[in-house]
């Protein structure tokens, strides 16, 4: 019995290995006039921005993956509000 229980725990032991840095998933969302009156101000080059800091970041951050999600709001609230990028924030305003 002792035996069975010390070779769980040496196979335990081992299965962990050395400790590792975690890989930790990041989702950034740009929601941006792209296509009506001020796509010329912020729209594509908004996520141009976005692309060159995420790739800034990450060569310094190996262990962060990090997603971009864009979106065009078309100058409209209720386009805006019923994107798929509107929706996945983790705060909740009151």
């Amino acid at each position: 019995m002792k035996r069975s229980l010390a070779l769980a725990a040496l196979a335990a032991m081992l299965a962990c290995g050395s400790a590792q840095a975690q890989q930790i998933n990041v989702k950034i969302g740009v929601l941006s006039d792209m296509s009506s009156l001020y796509a010329d101000i912020g729209g594509p080059g908004s996520v141009a921005a976005a692309k060159m800091a995420i790739a800034d970041y990450t060569k310094d951050h190996p262990n962060v993956k990090v997603e971009l999600i864009s979106g065009d709001h078309q100058n409209k609230p209720d386009v805006g509000t019923r994107s798929p990028i509107s929706g996945t924030t983790s705060t909740k305003s009151t």
